[in-house]
Parts: structure tokens; C-alpha cells; sequence
């Protein structure tokens, strides 16, 4: 019997966090991604992860009618994955907001990583990389830049993942 470990992936809509879950899943892409309703859940065995635990990803809208959903999936989230579209200014801003709920809501003992997707749209990019990653520092998070579209660094973040996880159990 394996124990599921959540790995809750939050943001605005549109930032890709459907898209950087199947990527990592089945190395797939699809460019018109209907929007997620509400959450969805993944049960993913990790070669990495030592112990008898599997990854338990749940994906949540960014819709904010939705966002009352977020807090029961907090509550218990080992791993909270903070999600922006790095050409999309205000969905970086949205982090303040998004992290602020998840600080309130999850565990003292989770872990945060705050990933800006859509580097493959690197010459329409909104938030630099030195901005993120001071932002990611001043707040105690890991930090990455990926592309679901090309899968750039989406399986080093969730190796991130079960290393964080090894750790814990």
C-alpha cells in the first residue's frame, strides 16, 4: 500500500498548471487546453521517491469562483506549486494573493515552489527572471522557470518534488 503525498498546483488561469502536469505525466502538449473546473486529481508513482509513497497532484482552477475549493486541498498539501505565465504580468502579481491563502491554509511543514511557465514565449516575457527568482528567495521558495509546451525543466520540478518528499518521509 503506498501513501499519497499532495502536491497541490495553484495560480491564475491560463498559466499552464494542467498543461505542466501532462507534460510531466505523458510528455504531451496540447496548445488549446480547455480551462479546468474546479480540481482534478493525478496519482503518479515517482521512480525517485525511496519510500512506499506516490504523488498525489491536484490540479486547481484559477478561475476565482473556484477558489473556495482551495482550502480543504491546502490543508493537508505537502508541496504547494505556485504557477504564473512569465508573459503575463498579472498572474506574477496574483502570486502575492495566492501564496498569502496557501501560508493561511496549509500545513507550517509544506514546502513552496514558485514556477514561471511559458519560457517557450520567452520575446513576450513580462516578468524578468532576476524579479522572480528575488521574489521566490525573499519568500522561501524553490524556484523554476518551465515549458509545458516543450517540456523545459517540468521533470527537474518534480524530481524537486520527491526529493522534497524523501526528505520528509
Amino acid at each position: 500500500m503506498y501513501k499519497e503525498v499532495k502536491i497541490i498546483i495553484i495560480g491564475a488561469k491560463s498559466t499552464g498548471k494542467t498543461s505542466i502536469i501532462e507534460q510531466f505525466i505523458d510528455k504531451t502538449f496540447f496548445k488549446n487546453m480547455e480551462s479546468t473546473l474546479e480540481i482534478s486529481a493525478t496519482v503518479h508513482k515517482h521512480p525517485s521517491v525511496k519510500k512506499k509513497a506516490v504523488f498525489l497532484i491536484v490540479d486547481t482552477s484559477g478561475d476565482d469562483r473556484y477558489r473556495y475549493l482551495l482550502k480543504e486541498e491546502l490543508g493537508n498539501a505537502v508541496i504547494v506549486i505556485l504557477t504564473y505565465d512569465i508573459s503575463n504580468r498579472l498572474s506574477f502579481l496574483a502570486m502575492s494573493d495566492y501564496l498569502k491563502l496557501a501560508k493561511e491554509l496549509a500545513p507550517e511543514t509544506s514546502k513552496y515552489i514558485l514556477v514561471g511557465n511559458k519560457v517557450d514565449l520567452d520575446y513576450t516575457r513580462e516578468v524578468t527572471f532576476l524579479e522572480a527568482i528575488n521574489y521566490a528567495t525573499r519568500h522561501n521558495m524553490f524556484f523554476y522557470e518551465t515549458s509545458a509546451c516543450t517540456g523545459y525543466l517540468t521533470n527537474e520540478l518534480f524530481y524537486k518534488c520527491a526529493e522534497i518528499i524523501n526528505q520528509k518521509i
